[in-house]
């Protein structure tokens, strides 16, 4: 049949699609089920602001080709907007969680609005050795 090697390729195609997302029907039909629940999405809470509450998830995570494979995960808000999140699996995240800390830090030291000379002096680093 000469039509069998553009066969095979559609076929390895739709094979590699499969392993490029997750159909959260497959791993969490309950979670899949879920609306409109009364917890806020993670990291949107502020006092004496409304709470932007989960008001669904995302019907396919997608999976990010690298080592870990983390998975990208989709919270729809009950405002309306789409929160990305990073599920990584078979890690410790502390370390990830220390270098957003990181980046919080440096963040908000840049947004103080003082020039760079004052900032370089008002920074200074120890070295913790464990």
């Amino acid at each position: 049949n000469q039509n069998y090697p553009f066969e095979c390729q559609r076929r390895v195609r739709e094979l590699q699609s499969d392993f490029e997302r997750v159909h959260l029907q497959t791993v969490s039909p309950k979670l899949l089920t879920l609306h409109d629940l009364e917890l806020a999405v993670p990291g949107t809470y502020k006092a004496g602001k409304p709470v932007i509450r989960i008001k669904s998830f995302a019907p396919v995570l997608k999976v990010i080709p690298s080592k870990q494979q983390p998975r990208h995960l989709v919270i729809n808000g009950s405002n309306n907007v789409d929160y990305p999140f990073l599920l990584k699996g078979h890690e410790d995240l502390r370390l990830d969680e220390r270098v957003m800390q990181l980046f919080g830090l440096v963040n908000t030291l840049l947004h103080i609005g003082r020039s760079k000379q004052n900032l370089l002096q008002d920074i200074q680093l120890s070295l913790i050795h464990i």
